[in-house]
């Protein structure tokens, strides 16, 4: 995802390790079901980018090797949707409606966005319309597959205390707390909860955010070098859309998707769109690794072979976290 987003190899395993290593899959392992659900989500978005995309897209850095990306034709995007349905059946049969529900809102967010800047034809129809349709129908599939979990999960339901919406207090009982996000860069700055020195309002565990200082310093780098590119605009916009619902009721963005999106006020604890901010770091870093990288060889230009041992070195060090 991130090499399609425009990153470099080192950036791309930047990214990955930053994903992966995320403070949230750390902590979430305690509920399987939820990772099990969103480590699928960048391989839904990639697919979503295979067929929707349009045909010739300008890479967002014209002064390295990356160039411009090309979609497949019109039978390869089919596929890409195609593909797209199993992972998102694979999610629902997960068995976390909550996890599903906070990926279908990042792949519809996505595929609107990707839609838009797809100005081809099919014939006389543009493209995008078609493209949608065909991933709604895909998605349906994907959902009723899953329905062997979820029909008998909401059986489950029916006789428990969430049988229906309990209201905005349960939504929100459990509220972030806005030091936390200093565990972005540091990761116990607050205390561990695995040896009893932390003492936060909130739970750690729906609250831990590590992705490490590098990786966050070189997120703000890459997003304001390239923030003109429309990738990256959507990256920065997934990110801080999606850390404000995290603030749950310290901000009004929370409130405005419970009263709006059906289904939303089933939930509880907004943290868990933590995710979503986690992938946008990680993608928007990786994005930076690859600015930093072109901009030394231009700052270096009596020693350019310096430019890539020290972005390597920079991944690498990532590696060793």
């Amino acid at each position: 995802l991130a090499r399609r987003f425009g990153a470099a190899r080192p950036g791309a395993v930047l990214a990955g390790l930053a994903f992966a290593g995320s403070g949230y899959i750390a902590c979430q392992l305690r509920h399987l079901s939820i990772v099990a659900t969103v480590v699928w989500l960048p391989v839904g978005l990639t697919l979503l980018d295979r067929a929707l995309a349009p045909s010739r897209t300008p890479g967002p850095f014209s002064d390295t090797s990356q160039g411009a990306s090309f979609s497949p034709g019109l039978s390869r995007r089919f596929l890409a949707l195609g593909l797209f349905g199993l992972v998102f059946a694979e999610q629902v049969l997960s068995g976390f409606p909550q996890a599903v529900y906070i990926c279908g809102l990042v792949y519809g967010a996505f595929a609107l966005f990707r839609a838009s800047t797809n100005r081809e034809y099919l014939g006389r129809l543009p493209l995008s319309p078609v493209l949608l349709a065909a991933l709604g129908v895909a998605t349906a599939i994907g959902a009723a597959a899953g329905a062997v979990v979820l029909l008998p999960l909401s059986e489950l339901g029916s006789i428990s205390d969430r049988s229906s919406a309990l209201g905005w207090e349960w939504s929100t009982m459990f509220a972030y707390w806005p030091r936390n996000a200093l565990t972005f860069l540091v990761p116990y700055i607050n205390g561990d909860i695995s040896d009893n020195t932390y003492h936060g309002p909130s739970l750690f565990w729906e609250d831990y955010g590590y992705v490490g200082a590098a990786t966050f310093l070189l997120a703000i780098y890459g997003a304001v070098r390239e923030r003109r590119h429309p990738l990256v605009m959507f990256s920065i916009g997934m990110t801080l859309v999606a850390y404000l619902v995290v603030l749950g009721p310290a901000t009004p963005a929370f409130g405005l998707l419970y009263t709006l999106l059906p289904g939303m006020k089933l939930f509880r604890l907004p943290t868990r769109f933590l995710i979503v901010v986690e992938l946008g770091l990680a993608l928007l870093g990786g994005i930076g690794l690859t600015r930093l990288g072109a901009d030394l060889k231009r700052w270096l230009r009596k020693a350019p072979g310096l430019a890539r041992p020290i972005v390597l070195a920079i991944s690498r060090d990532k590696t060793q976290w």
